[in-house]
């Protein structure tokens, strides 16, 4: 369960009105699979996209944030909440876009509403996902597969797939082409993650 206090905010720049970067609590990032002896490479950290806005994880985090009343921002309260029907169908006319207060049980989102965000994305815009065989696994599985054939490094492919370790991505590539060279433009920022 991941609480509003989890997720700490980079100072806010003053130009872009966003925080400078945003990090997950190590407490809660210890709980993710891996193995025993996998080194843990990367910070859980994201950090702005300014060249992409539309695709800014720092972005849609602090949106998501603010659409929240005062009670839902208590630090032990869930972050991830059940999102409120009028607002489903209002966004633009409703000040506050989730129900509950986040310390109740049963009102935070659960991990089958978290898991079924991207299908019922697809959805809205018309893809027939049972048609095409979409579903979360398998675009995080594509999305992996993809980079790894298009010898994107194992670092970066960490990154945007929210891994702390890069040995864990491993079980969801099949290629045996796999290669950890860098073929990225050398911009200092790709999805809002910066490069090194």
């Amino acid at each position: 369960m991941v609480t509003n206090s989890d997720l700490t905010y980079g100072p806010v720049d003053e130009r872009y009105g966003r925080p400078a970067w945003i990090k997950l609590n190590e407490r809660v990032t210890k709980t993710r699979k891996g193995r025993y002896n996998d080194k843990k490479e990367l910070p859980s950290k994201v950090f702005p996209n300014d060249r992409n806005p539309e695709i800014c994880l720092v972005r849609a985090i602090v949106a998501y944030r603010d659409k929240k009343s005062q009670k839902q921002m208590a630090p032990q309260a869930n972050f991830f909440l059940n999102p409120n029907q009028i607002a489903q169908q209002n966004p633009a006319q409703t000040e506050h876009w989730w129900v509950g207060n986040g310390l109740v049980p049963g009102q935070q989102a659960g991990i089958h509403t978290l898991e079924s965000l991207l299908t019922d994305a697809l959805t809205a815009v018309g893809v027939d996902c049972k048609l095409e065989g979409y579903s979360a696994v398998s675009a995080r599985k594509s999305m992996f597969q993809g980079g790894a054939d298009g010898n994107v490094d194992s670092i970066t492919l960490s990154r945007l797939g929210g891994q702390k370790s890069t040995i864990s991505k491993r079980s969801y590539i099949c290629s045996t082409r796999y290669k950890t060279v860098t073929v990225l433009p050398s911009s200092t920022h790709y999805s809002g993650i910066p490069m090194q």
